[in-house]
């Protein structure tokens, strides 16, 4: 597995629900338990339900379970390395946010599954009291 790099958060990641070492030891052993071989491609049906199911899904309810006090959203970029013939992909991803900087939060990372697919995690979570 690709090491896990974090590439963008909010000033407040101090308070985030979840610490930086958490969400990068849940993505290792979650990638690490993965079956996903190499040959998958962009139209892989597993490669889609292990993200949603063994990551998304297990990531939000253990967001759920350590805080109440949050609402919590998941965006999960898939990025397949291609051939050398075919087209390079150049992906931007652009979000804008209105929310409370002292309570609301995010944090952006990339990782790896196998050795060709790239990913990119953005977790978001506002404070709801």
């Amino acid at each position: 597995m690709s090491s896990i790099k974090i590439l963008s958060s909010s000033q407040n990641i101090d308070n985030s629900p979840i610490t930086v070492h958490e969400l990068e030891a849940f993505i290792q052993s979650s990638v690490s338990s993965s079956t996903i071989n190499d040959d998958e491609d962009d139209n892989s049906i597993e490669v889609e339900t292990f993200v949603k199911t063994e990551i998304i899904e297990k990531l939000l309810n253990k967001l759920s379970a350590k805080s109440s006090k949050h609402k919590f959203l998941i965006n999960y970029n898939l990025i397949f390395e291609k051939n050398e013939n075919e087209n390079k992909i150049n992906l931007k991803n652009i979000v804008g946010n209105l929310w409370d900087s002292e309570r609301d939060g995010y944090i952006t990372l990339t990782h790896g599954i196998g050795s060709k697919i790239s990913c990119i995690l953005n977790l978001n979570w506002i404070y709801i009291g």
